[in-house]
C-alpha cells in the first residue's frame, strides 16, 4: 500500500515537471487546436499565449505539490494530518448535523465544475445570452451573495440572542468579524443588481452618469478599466493567502483561523476561481466566487446553530 502511494505521487510529480520542462513541446502541440476551436482565422494575441504559459506553470506546479502530498501520504502521520485538515471540521466538532467536510468537498467541487463546464461550452448551446447583463447568471450570482449575507446575518443574531455569554472574552471579536463578512456580502450582491435599479429601473442620477462606466447606479462600473486586470491578481492573491491560513495560522491562532478562513474542502472551488481569474471572463469568476460565498456562509450558519458550538468558541 505505501508503494502505491509512492508510486503515484512520482508519477504526478514526473508530469509536473513535464509540464515545466516541455512547455515548448505541450504549446506546439495544444496551442494550434486552441487557435483552431477559436477561429481559423484569427490568430490569438500574444497576451493569450503568455496567459497560456501562465497557466501551464500554475498547473505543473499544482501537479508538484498534489504529487508531494500524495507520495508523503505514504506515511501514516502524513495522512493523519490531511484527515485532520481535509475531514474534520474543528470550528464545528461538537455539532453532529453537520454535513461532513468530505460531503461539502465533493459537492462544492462537482457545482463548480458543472458551471465552469457550462461556461465553457456556452457556444455550443447557444446560452451565450445568459451571461449578458440581466442574465440568468447575473441575477444567480446576485442571488448567492445576498443568500450568504442573510446566512451570516442569521449566525449573528444566534449569537446575540444568547445574554449569557455576551461577557465572554471573544463575543466583540465575533460579533464584529461577522458584521464585516455581512456588509462585504450584503454590499456585492447589491452592486450585481445596481441596488436594485436592474429590478425597478429607475434612471441614473446625473453624477453618476458622468463617472459609471455603464451608466447604472453602483460603485464597480466606475471603476471597470481596474476591474479587468484586478481579477488575475485578486485570484492568486486569494490562492495563496488561503493555502497559507490553512497551513499555519490554524497553528498559530486556531481562534482567527476558525472565524475567518474557509474549511479547506473548497480548495478545488478556490482553485477553479484562481484560475479563472488568470484567463478573465468576469462572469464565470463571478458566479465562482459568489459560490464560495455562499458554502462559506452555509458553513457559519450551520456551525452556530449549536448553543454549545458557540459557547466552544466564545471561550476558545
Amino acid at each position: 500500500m505505501r508503494r502505491k502511494w509512492i508510486f503515484a505521487g512520482v508519477l504526478i510529480i514526473v508530469l509536473g515537471l513535464v509540464m515545466i520542462f516541455a512547455r515548448a513541446s505541450i504549446f506546439d502541440l495544444v496551442y494550434p487546436i486552441i487557435e483552431q476551436s477559436k477561429s481559423p482565422t484569427i490568430q490569438l494575441t500574444p497576451e493569450a499565449e503568455r496567459l497560456f504559459y501562465l497557466i501551464l506553470y500554475i498547473l505543473a506546479i499544482s501537479f508538484l505539490v498534489i504529487g508531494s502530498v500524495v507520495a508523503g501520504s505514504s506515511k501514516a502521520t502524513v495522512r493523519n494530518a490531511l484527515k485532520q485538515t481535509f475531514l474534520i471540521d474543528e470550528m464545528c466538532k461538537t455539532n453532529p448535523s453537520i454535513p461532513k467536510p468530505v460531503t461539502i468537498l465533493v459537492l462544492s467541487s462537482l457545482i463548480s465544475i458543472f458551471f465552469a463546464s457550462l461556461y465553457t461550452i456556452r457556444g455550443l448551446f447557444n446560452l451565450e445570452y445568459h451571461y449578458l447583463e440581466d442574465g440568468l447568471f447575473e441575477y444567480l450570482t446576485a442571488i448567492n451573495y445576498l443568500a450568504a449575507s442573510l446566512l451570516i446575518a442569521i449566525s449573528i443574531w444566534s449569537v446575540r440572542k444568547l445574554d449569557s455569554l455576551r461577557n465572554a472574552r471573544n463575543y466583540k471579536v465575533i460579533i464584529t468579524t461577522l458584521t464585516l463578512i455581512l456588509i462585504f456580502f450584503f454590499v456585492i450582491g447589491m452592486e450585481e443588481i445596481s441596488w436594485g435599479q436592474r429590478i425597478i429601473g429607475w434612471e441614473t442620477p446625473t453624477p453618476l452618469t458622468r463617472l459609471n462606466y455603464s451608466d447604472e447606479t453602483n460603485i464597480h462600473n466606475i471603476f471597470t478599466p481596474f476591474f479587468k486586470n484586478l481579477y488575475r491578481g485578486f485570484g492568486l492573491f486569494f490562492l495563496i493567502s488561503l493555502i497559507v491560513g490553512w497551513l499555519f495560522v490554524r497553528r498559530w491562532h486556531p481562534f482567527f483561523y476558525h472565524i475567518i478562513f474557509p474549511h479547506p474542502n473548497l480548495i478545488v472551488l478556490v482553485y477553479l476561481i484562481t484560475l479563472v481569474g488568470l484567463t478573465n471572463p468576469g462572469e464565470l469568476f463571478e458566479e465562482l466566487f459568489s459560490l464560495f460565498c455562499l458554502f462559506y456562509a452555509i458553513r457559519v450558519y450551520l456551525c452556530f446553530r449549536s448553543e454549545e458550538q458557540i459557547a466552544d468558541l466564545l471561550f476558545g
